[in-house]
């Protein structure tokens, strides 16, 4: 039609010869993380996965769905992007894992406005990273590029676990009894939950201050996989836990029985520096932090007292007893699980 101006999809905003580069990137670097149970599809719309390759005939299939939360905005503001893919496979694969599940395959979200290349490429790399670290096949994502949602240079992630549990090996949490042991594994840090409150934080510090920390305040989630895996195939653990939101008293609680609680004695483990620094620059309370961060426990094991002892020998001298199961107070309406100051 005369006079009316020809639009195109790169001048709306969407680059589509950047999206068909970020794609083939993920056809080469997705075969380094994949398992004997990947089955190669033509055309890449989906994902196929074997579970008879991989020896799982009777198995439960576990799903989990997470993303890495405003500790992208952090990231931004410092111009360091290479641990967050790491952690958007973690936030998945540890929820995975607390029911004895091995992670088999992940699936990423990114979405934006306009990101440089660098970036993109840095969070490939560490999907693919945190993909190798836990066992788990990269099999494929989307790439959403979306002018109209977010402002140039942010952006947002998302993941999808699927993990696999043979039946007779499900960890649920039924079989915890009073008497109980609790195991802690320490985190790396602050991990990707409570962010909005560390910003909120760093935002009353000093640069010189934050420059301190910045290594410490963007590590990466710690990834249990590994070890999570190696101990189930040799112990009939109870029950396990994931430290995120809602920290440590929060997350236990939700595989401990009804008529039991677990006791937390705090000081049992080493609470990392950072924590303090956060603690006294932001004049938050005691229980405020262990409402909302991790304290330096990152994942939890329950188990038989008689396995106690064996338990921390697969753990490698990182294990730390902090408390035990008990039997509740009749009518108590206290939470399954709380911290003895």
């Amino acid at each position: 039609m005369g006079g009316v101006k020809r639009h195109t999809y790169t001048e709306a905003g969407v680059q589509l010869q950047r999206a068909e580069r970020l794609t083939e990137d993920f056809k080469r670097l997705l075969p380094q993380t994949f398992r004997k149970g990947c089955v190669p599809l033509p055309g890449g719309f989906a994902g196929l996965f074997d579970l008879k390759r991989e020896g799982l005939e009777d198995a439960l299939l576990v799903m989990s769905s997470d993303g890495v939360g405003t500790k992208i905005k952090l990231a931004i503001e410092h111009e360091k992007y290479a641990g967050l893919g790491v952690d958007l496979v973690a936030m998945n694969v540890n929820d995975v894992i607390t029911v004895g599940a091995e992670p088999l395959c992940f699936l990423d979200y990114v979405a934006f406005s306009s990101l440089p290349n660098e970036v993109l490429d840095s969070l490939v790399a560490g999907m693919v990273d945190g993909c190798r670290q836990s066992g788990c096949a990269l099999v494929g994502g989307e790439t959403a590029q979306m002018p109209d949602m977010y402002v140039a240079g942010e952006f947002d992630l998302a993941g999808f676990c699927l993990g696999a549990v043979p039946r007779q090996r499900l960890v649920d949490g039924s079989a915890i009894r009073a008497g109980d042991a609790v195991v802690a594994l320490p985190s790396h840090g602050i991990h990707s939950n409570g962010y909005t409150l560390v910003r909120a934080i760093v935002k009353t510090c000093s640069s010189a201050e934050v420059a301190t920390y910045s290594e410490a305040l963007l590590r990466p989630t710690r990834i249990y996989a590994p070890v999570v895996t190696k101990v189930c195939r040799q112990l009939a653990i109870r029950g396990m836990a994931h430290i995120t939101g809602g920290g440590i008293a929060g997350n236990i609680s939700r595989i401990i029985p009804d008529t039991l609680e677990a006791q937390i004695r705090f000081g049992s483990w080493q609470v990392p520096e950072l924590f303090a620094w956060l603690q006294k620059q932001g004049n938050v309370d005691l229980q405020e932090m262990l409402r909302v961060f991790n304290m330096g426990v990152g994942f939890v094991f329950v188990c038989d007292p008689a396995d106690e002892q064996r338990l921390l020998e697969l753990l490698d001298g990182e294990g730390v007893v902090i408390g035990s199961v008990v039997d509740a107070t009749k009518g108590s309406k206290e939470p399954r699980a709380r911290i003895l100051l």
